[in-house]
């Protein structure tokens, strides 16, 4: 019996608001597996963190910010 395999990735970001979107996009287009994203956001400025937690609505992403 073949199980969906599981797959973690993390990403480490930097004033990436404008591009986090696009790469969340991606990785959630990936099927035939069970997908978890944690974002570690380097002490932006930017709304980098409100970006992911927007896309976590409907999928498995967390960010954490690392303060400055």
């Amino acid at each position: 019996m073949s199980e969906t395999p599981r797959i973690g990735v993390v990403i480490v970001a930097f004033q990436s608001a404008a591009i986090i979107d696009e790469c969340l996009e991606s990785l959630f287009a990936a099927q035939g597996a069970e997908l978890r994203v944690a974002v570690v956001d380097n002490a932006s400025s930017d709304t980098t963190c409100a970006v992911v937690s927007e896309k976590a609505v409907d999928a498995p992403a967390r960010c954490a910010r690392w303060p400055r």
